[in-house]
């Protein structure tokens, strides 16, 4: 009984999935606590993460079917299945993320360390502004709104919100 015990816990801790769900845990629960305190992680380290999980079950699947008999061909069949569907909705997501996510950049505004997000799919008629906090993180609190025309590209106006992402003023280029 013990040893199949001490079986199961070298299996366990081998496996990549077992590591890949701690981490998952860990960045999820961190997303959370961030989000009480105002902060969001910044895309590419949300990227980077989803990437590390991914990747994870993509070697996961492949040590259960190295671990699988060949006698088990259904088995075998049924993980391999698993691992191409994994592969294909991978690809979709990568694809997803580069059409239709808006792009996030670090840039200085208005003499602040900022992080600019736009859209990214056809025409960009936006940007939104928040407050840069670390390599890691940002505040999710827009604090200036970009406007812009739809088919032309040129400026419109810009909102500016104060900390709490209350409306201070409008701005319109005719101001400036």
């Amino acid at each position: 009984m013990n040893k199949d015990k001490s079986i199961y816990k070298n299996i366990i801790f081998r496996s990549s999935f077992f590591y890949t769900i701690v981490f998952a845990v860990l960045f999820f629960i961190s997303q959370s606590v961030l989000s009480n305190y105002g902060l969001i992680y910044l895309k590419w380290f949300q990227y980077f993460s989803f990437s590390i999980i991914a990747l994870g079950t993509i070697i996961g699947t492949i040590q259960l079917i190295k671990r699988t008999s060949k006698q088990n061909t259904v088995r075998v069949t049924v993980y391999i299945s698993l691992l191409i569907i994994e592969i294909l909705i991978v690809l979709g997501l990568i694809f997803f993320i580069t059409m239709f996510v808006d792009k996030e950049s670090i840039v200085v505004k208005n003499n602040d360390t900022m992080v600019e997000e736009s859209h990214s799919f056809l025409l960009s008629n936006w940007k939104n502004y928040y407050d840069y906090e670390n390599i890691f993180v940002r505040k999710n609190v827009i604090r200036i709104y970009e406007a812009y025309d739809d088919s032309l590209g040129e400026y419109l106006y810009t909102n500016y919100y104060d900390a709490n992402g209350i409306f201070i003023k409008t701005e319109k280029e005719i101001d400036k």
